[in-house]
């Protein structure tokens, strides 16, 4: 079974609002997303049976044996031991999940009849929102954040994705938390 990781970034040039499935026309805006839909594209031509997955940001704690790319929960956790500032935009919406849950799923994304699923958490909050419902969970006021209102200037940058598709097609077996439950279920495993 040929199984890949495609991206959520292919809805970078999208206009609508809420959360946002498959089947709507694509307006890709960087280089990166645009190649990952030549990628889906061409794998399906010539695997019609393979199965590409939009993936979210995603992310998961720093180990110290291990280099971590920087992520979202890496970059929160940074600036508060630093006692550093930082801003996120009010004008993008999208997905952000833990890496354990796409590990969990991802025996049941072997499965999927070929075709292009979104793959990751939901989530209705800009990403300011999202950093603001992050620290109420740790428990840390709002104050080190900044809302930055002009990023995204031209339109709304939205990338949250609807799980629908890859939910209905494993029956039932693929599934995620949203963003904010993901990150609080997140907390809890790192304090037991």
């Amino acid at each position: 079974k040929f199984v890949f990781f495609s991206s959520d970034q292919e809805y970078n040039g999208n206009c609508e609002l809420g959360l946002l499935n498959e089947d709507i026309a694509l307006m890709p805006e960087s280089h990166y997303a645009r190649h990952k839909l030549q990628a889906e594209r061409r794998a399906l031509r010539i695997c019609p049976g393979c199965v590409a997955l939009r993936a979210t940001w995603m992310y998961d704690a720093e180990f110290l044996d291990m280099p971590t790319h920087r992520n979202f929960v890496v970059n929160v956790h940074h600036a508060i031991a630093n006692h550093v500032s930082l801003t996120f935009a009010t004008r993008e919406y999208r997905g952000i999940t833990w890496v354990d849950e796409v590990v969990r799923n991802m025996p049941y994304a072997m499965e999927l009849p070929g075709g292009v699923y979104n793959f990751g958490a939901e989530n209705i909050f800009n990403t300011y929102e999202t950093a603001c419902a992050y620290l109420d969970i740790l428990g840390v006021p709002h104050d080190m954040l900044h809302a930055d209102v002009d990023r995204f200037p031209v339109h709304i940058r939205n990338l949250s994705i609807s799980m629908s598709k890859a939910y209905e097609a494993s029956g039932g077996r693929i599934c995620f938390r949203n963003t904010v439950e993901g990150l609080r279920e997140f907390e809890k495993s790192r304090r037991r």
